[in-house]
């Protein structure tokens, strides 16, 4: 740009009146600042618009919007953001309809683009970022926020049982001030909330499993003691034991068929089957 082109400039932006105002020494002062700025742009102001066309070019898909960048910023030795900023100030080298119609005929002829690039923007982060932008979403998308969802899930963690979800799901609204249904507090108890499910939710479980269920204790006929704090792992040896490990039962059914005739803590002696003579107790 010549010391001219930049007089010209000054003069528009500026009444007659206004450039009165400046005496020679500060108008030569800032030709030269706006010379100096010039001469170190990487980037002529002339390119602007062939690097808008360039960017919105319908000859050939691009991978990415970031390649595209990429693609022009390496050509100029400047970083990717500097070539988006062009692209996105449009307006400072061409109209917005013009613009407009270079946008929606790329968009025509490649209607997949926006999912491309962002698979290939999602394939090149690091676990950190990746982490971070589903929890994002995670935090958008969610009708729960973060301290309601950590309330439910502490009142509910140790007490799993549906009444608890529908009582709990009472005392609570979600962010647009509706009810929670109470399978979304089940969910939330579940580790199905960004802020529970690092939880160990599994400990949660056994911890409750004691509490509720207590801890099965069986005493074989010749005095061999096995005992189980875990109601699945309890039913899971007992049909280990009876049937073999070609079988399709359900654990907890077969827990609960063999202990729902005892009393808690009281020992009680088996007489038909299997379990005949076994000694077994459910503590609570």
């Amino acid at each position: 740009m010549k010391i001219s082109d930049i007089q010209k400039i000054l003069a528009e932006q500026r009444t007659k009146s206004k450039i009165l105002e400046y005496d020679t020494p500060t108008l030569n002062k800032k030709l030269g600042a706006m010379l100096t700025a010039e001469i170190k742009r990487k980037i002529p102001v002339k390119d602007y618009l062939d690097i808008t066309l360039e960017f919105w070019n319908t000859d050939s898909q691009r991978k990415s919007h970031i390649h595209a960048l990429n693609k022009i910023a390496k050509r100029y030795g400047v970083k990717d953001n500097v070539i988006q900023k062009i692209v996105i100030n449009f307006y400072e080298h061409m109209s917005q309809d013009e613009y407009k119609k270079l946008v929606d005929a790329y968009n025509k002829k490649y209607p997949n683009q926006r999912s491309n690039s962002l698979k290939v923007s999602h394939a090149n982060m690091t676990a950190e970022q990746k982490a971070k932008k589903d929890l994002n979403i995670s935090i958008a998308q969610d009708p729960i926020d973060e301290q309601t969802a950590l309330a439910i899930y502490n009142e509910c963690r140790l007490n799993r049982k549906t009444k608890t979800y529908q009582s709990v799901a009472k005392k609570y609204l979600d962010k647009n001030g509706k009810k929670i249904p109470w399978k979304k507090v089940q969910k939330i108890v579940n580790g199905g909330h960004y802020a529970t499910k690092h939880f160990n939710i599994e400990a949660d479980l056994k911890e409750y499993n004691k509490i509720a269920y207590g801890t099965y204790e069986f005493v074989s006929p010749e005095g061999e003691v096995f005992e189980f704090d875990d109601k699945t792992e309890c039913g899971e040896w007992m049909i280990k034991m009876e049937h073999g490990d070609d079988n399709t039962r359900e654990p907890l059914g077969a827990v609960n068929n063999l202990f729902n005739k005892t009393t808690p803590n009281e020992p009680y002696t088996c007489i038909k089957r299997f379990w005949k003579k076994w000694t077994i107790t459910n503590y609570k």
